[in-house]
């Protein structure tokens, strides 16, 4: 265990996730909880910047992918969600890519981002 002046901040209140990973940008630090509730923290202070704010319902066990100034996640019910990396809480999206269950975190090579559900490997580009 690390002693107590090695530790920068802790966050101890609601927000902060069992399964998930969070992610970090180096500035903010985003996590989202097994309830899909969102929260982020300033990284070096570990101070609230906001949440925790409701995104999808469903439980999640993906962890968090930021690319592109977003952050990507699935629930278990394969419902992707895509919130708005930054200062202030946006939920962009939700899509149902085909509903089945899934326990995988999306991730991003190049231009594609891949997500595996239960059924299928999709990989997403733009045109």
């Amino acid at each position: 265990m690390p002693d107590k002046e090695d530790i920068a901040w802790q966050w101890d209140d609601k927000g902060g996730p069992d399964v998930p990973t969070p992610t970090c940008d180096g500035k903010r630090f985003y996590m989202i909880d097994d309830k899909g509730l969102a929260t982020c923290l300033d990284a070096k202070s570990g101070k609230l910047v906001w949440g925790p704010e409701r995104t999808v319902e469903g439980t999640v066990s993906s962890s968090p992918l930021l690319a592109d100034g977003r952050i990507y996640f699935i629930t278990e019910e394969g419902i992707t969600a895509v919130l708005k990396a930054g200062d202030t809480f946006e939920l962009l999206a939700t899509n149902e890519l085909d509903g089945s269950y899934t326990l995988s975190s999306p991730i991003a090579s190049g231009d594609r981002l891949f997500i595996r559900t239960g059924a299928n490997l999709y990989c997403l580009a733009s045109r």
